[in-house]
């Protein structure tokens, strides 16, 4: 017989004697096997139970903050069940529902299900068609396996609006002194990529440190499209920043920006004048550019990092690129003749310096003529990052994106996003194995020309959030098509061009379009700006594809919102119990036996501390819990306040017993020689190893450390401070302090009187003659005993390359230092002494060594650098790259403009009209065409108009189809 009720499952009953066998068909196992799995995965979470008491459930959501009206979205619900305060694992089946709450107690549900095997739910929504305006959207969460019922709940601000991809365009790309800046703006609906009418926009020219400068105001028409003029007073050359951004507050718009350049109105080499085009010469050498995944690099994987090699002027150079990090080679490659190259490396953790997590990266770049180029990068290394990479960075619309994603080894998933202008689109769950993910999926068709981006990251069990993201770019359709027609194949000087467009579908089929038409002359070959920057066509890709390629894999879109940061509000709600905890741990640290050391020489709080404290009554049972209701352990301590770790606790106690043990050895040794003078240096360690004893005798605190252990020479002779070097640094530091001040008395008698000869202007800094101490001694500025080092030998004044950073005299001596042979009395031993004035005996050294010197932990933060490489923070230039950076304006000049047009409406059949009056002379004229119709179809042509003498006399009409 078979049960209607199980798809596919057969149950067979035979009677065998007095037994009953029961067979199960496939989808009776299918169905057992399912069961199964279930029982495994909820395993864990049901013995966690039984050990350990459900405190609270955290809910994380992930999602945008926009959302279009009667638009369809998707968020990210992670559940976890909370055991305590760094105790979280997936909670898997829990109810989630999701509302919509307007004005006047207006609901809209959106959703009501559960949660899968790993605790990840991706609801589809489809928002409400609401009126434009700000609203609350409601999730809660609830646990189905607590005995008391434990749920959840993140409620944020949405708003329902349509956001606008802004497009600008200027008619120059450099301009002369007094010229107007004229500039075409365009305005698309992100969700649907139509135009979007009636929108206020607002212009404004900012300065290199961002003050504004000028200001206008355009709207756009039935199409999307707006015009303005601004006029600036350019004196010299100089360079400024348009933004354009939406005003409109029914419609959110990300601001879109683009550099200008002005040059001086000067006359050129042959008496041209301004206004008149002028050639700009090539100049020999190489311009280099890295990108490099947020600027991170993650330990132990290969990492990609894009670079790109042109000529001052633009043109793609190939180079081969080599990579240093570290002061060792780490990775070489080439750069094709596109430019476009890629290097690969896997960072060690003995990359950074002194254990700070970053490292200086630099690239040198060589073509086969000799030029070099040299890029330096700071880069952050990243222990458990998730780094984010795809195949490339265009693609058209169906087509697969293959996805690659490195983290660290022990996460066993990553969560993968696809968004648009930051609504999620498409949620995936990506297995990792042994740190890397793959995944893969097609483009959908109605993303055609719209830029997305992909999100990878995971949430931690102490609820940070480490992430990486993409921007991706999907070839639009290009339906539209445009016919030329001229009245003349060839023209000559002086003559009337008339020139008749017309717009069509792929069919044929006339399409009312609105055209923007830029004419300027131009040489045969010469670089030009190209046309409006929207997607490209596949006619485009092979021309734009490489350079737009690396222009995109360059941005770091940020990071999708998190709703909720339930970690980061424990740690706040933890926050009055650091004083109490601080004063209690200071005290037992005076007289109990509160840490141990590791093999590493860390310090670590012995468990139980917070408990015994609290029995003892040093502690106050309300400031001994957390908020999770938990005793704090020693671990939790430590991550939640790291300032009041054992490292920085128990090192500084440490600090100040060793140096108080350093300074009676200090006193000690300096009573037992008579004197610094009379200090004999190649005994110095014999001298300490013999004093040790009675200075432990006379001070008992300082015999033992924080774990209880005698402290004795073997142990302190190779710490910093009570190495012999240090003890003779100290020694001669008042004889280095008084030879720099009399150098710097030196310095200002010959500043006074024979300025050009000891005063380096460029460096601010003196310059001075290698027995400038002997002068200085002569002179009766320096005793004569001092200008020597202990064991009698005179002490070497030597030049740095670079400059010093602390200064106890004369800031023009930040390039000197004064050098001592050492015990050996040869020059450039390993035993010489280098003194620059500013010695401690080793404390800081010390300090380094013993306290940890980390910040607090941010927690729940999203690591994800947002900003693009070359562009700091502020939107500012650095590092002489970004738009505005030196090499453009050195090398961009004002083509002539002849026709600019920002709005040249077609009639109904598409066809459109304008007349040009050439020039009198032989010239080219470039003519850039940007079209796009009501339904947000665009296309993008370019045509060459050749004014010259002819051989030959030719007539009649000629038809060209150019793009």
């Amino acid at each position: 017989m078979r049960d209607p009720g199980l798809r596919g499952a057969r149950w067979r009953w035979r009677l065998t004697g007095r037994r009953w066998t029961i067979r199960f068909g496939p989808g009776a196992r299918l169905l057992g096997l399912g069961a199964w799995a279930v029982a495994c995965l909820l395993a864990p979470c049901a013995g966690a139970q039984e050990r350990d008491e459900l405190r609270a459930v955290d809910l994380h959501v992930i999602g945008g903050l926009e959302y279009p009206p009667a638009g369809r979205a998707s968020l990210r619900v992670v559940t976890q069940a909370v055991f305590g305060l760094f105790d979280r694992r997936p909670l898997p089946l829990a109810r989630v529902r999701i509302e919509l709450l307007g004005p006047q107690g207006r609901r809209a549900g959106l959703f009501d299900g559960r949660t899968d095997l790993c605790g990840t739910l991706s609801p589809e929504l489809v928002l409400p068609d609401w009126p434009t305006g700000p609203y609350r959207m409601r999730v809660e969460a609830r646990s189905p396996f607590a005995s008391r019922e434990m749920e959840a709940s993140v409620e944020r601000e949405v708003w329902l609006r349509r956001r606008a991809h802004l497009v600008l365009r200027t008619d120059r790309r450099a301009y002369l002194a007094g010229q107007p800046v004229r500039v075409r703006g365009l305005a698309f609906y992100q969700d649907d990529g139509r135009p979007a009418s009636g929108l206020g926009l607002r212009l404004r020219a900012v300065d290199l440190e961002g003050r504004e400068i000028a200001a206008a105001g355009l709207h756009t028409d039935s199409l999307g499209a707006g015009a303005a003029e601004l006029r600036l007073d350019a004196a010299g050359a100089s360079c400024v920043r348009l933004v354009l951004d939406c005003e409109a507050a029914t419609c959110a718009a990300v601001p879109v920006q683009q550099s200008a350049c002005f040059v001086p109105a000067a006359r050129g080499e042959a008496g041209s004048a301004p206004g008149e085009q002028r050639t700009v010469s090539d100049e020999a050498g190489l311009r280099l550019e890295v990108a490099c995944g947020g600027r991170r690099l993650l330990l132990g994987v290969p990492n990609r990092l894009l670079v790109r090699s042109t000529r001052p002027d633009g043109t793609p150079a190939a180079a081969r690129v080599e990579l240093f990090a570290a002061g060792r080679a780490a990775g070489a490659g080439r750069t094709g003749p596109d430019g476009l190259g890629e290097l690969f490396c896997t960072p060690e953790p003995g990359w950074d310096d002194g254990g700070s997590g970053r490292v200086a990266l630099r690239l040198v770049a060589r073509d086969e003529g000799g030029a070099i180029a040299e890029r330096r990068l700071g880069v952050r290394l990243d222990a458990r990052g998730v780094l984010l990479d795809t195949d490339r960075s265009i693609y058209a619309a169906g087509e697969l994106v293959q996805v690659l994603v490195r983290t660290a080894p022990s996460a066993p998933f990553v969560f993968l996003d696809l968004a648009r202008a930051g609504r999620m689109l498409r949620t995936e769950v990506v297995p990792v194995s042994g740190g890397v993910g793959r995944s893969r999926f097609p483009i959908p068709p109605e993303l055609a020309g719209a830029r997305i981006e992909l999100h990878a990251y995971r949430i931690e069990a102490d609820g940070t959030i480490p992430a990486d993201a993409r921007a991706l770019q999907v070839l639009r359709a290009d339906p539209l098509e445009i016919e030329i027609v001229r009245d003349q194949p060839v023209f000559r000087p002086g003559q009337r061009a008339e020139i008749r467009l017309r717009v069509s579908g792929p069919t044929g089929s006339a399409r009312p379009a609105l055209l923007g038409l830029w004419a300027r002359e131009t040489k045969p070959g010469a670089p030009h700006a190209g046309c409006d920057p929207l997607p490209p066509t596949r006619s485009q890709l092979g021309r734009r594809g490489a350079a737009l390629s690396l222009e995109l894999a360059r941005e770091r879109p940020a990071g999708l919102q998190p709703w909720s940061r339930p970690v980061r509000e424990r740690m706040a709600a933890a926050e009055p119990d650091r004083r109490p905890l601080a004063e209690a741990l200071k005290r037992w640290a005076r007289t109990q036996d509160v840490g141990w050391q590791d093999a590493q020489g860390r310090w670590h709080y012995r468990q139980g501390l917070v408990r015994a404290m609290v029995e003892s009554g040093a502690l106050g049972a309300d400031a001994a819990t957390d908020p999770l209701g938990s005793t704090y352990s020693a671990e939790a301590i430590e991550r939640i306040w790291p300032v009041l770790g054992a490292e920085r606790i128990l090192g500084r106690l440490e600090l100040e017993e060793l140096w108080a043990l350093r300074n009676a050895l200090h006193a000690k040794l300096f009573e037992r020689s008579g004197g610094w003078s009379r200090l004999e240096p190649d005994s110095v360690e014999q001298q300490l190893q013999a004093l040790l004893p009675e200075v432990l005798e006379a001070h008992p605190v300082l015999a033992a450390d924080a774990s209880g252990r005698q402290r004795k020479w073997e142990s302190l002779r190779g710490l910093p401070g009570f190495r012999p070097r240090d003890f003779l640094l100290q020694a001669h530091e008042r004889r280095v302090q008084q030879a720099f001040f009399a150098l710097s008395r030196y310095g200002r008698e010959n500043e006074r009187w024979w300025r050009v000869s000891v005063l380096d202007a460029e460096r601010d800094a003196y310059r001075l003659p290698p027995d400038a101490l002997e002068r200085a001694v002569r002179r009766g500025l320096l005793a004569p005993d001092l200008s020597r080092d202990l064991w009698g030998r005179p002490l070497v004044l030597r030049e740095r390359d670079t400059p010093r950073e602390k200064i106890l005299y004369s800031p023009r001596l930040r390039f000197w230092e004064l050098v001592s042979a050492g015990q050996d009395g040869v020059p450039g031993s390993e035993d010489d002494l280098v003194f620059t004035g500013t010695c401690d005996g080793g404390r800081a050294e010390l300090k380094r060594k013993l306290t940890a010197d980390e910040g607090p932990i941010d927690f729940g933060r999203l690591q994800i650098d947002a900003v693009e490489p070359g562009v700091s923070a502020k939107g500012e230039p650095v590092d002489g790259e970004g738009a505005c950076g030196p090499l453009a304006c050195e090398h961009a000049r004002p083509d002539e403009l002849v026709l600019f047009e920002p709005a040249l409406a077609t009639d109904d059949e598409g066809r459109a009209r304008i007349e040009l009056v050439l020039p009198e002379r032989e010239a080219v004229w470039r003519l850039d065409i940007a079209a796009h119709d009501r339904l947000g179809a665009r296309g993008c042509w370019q045509h060459t108009i050749r004014v010259e003498q002819p051989s030959s006399d030719r007539s009649g009409p000629a038809r060209s189809r150019d793009r």
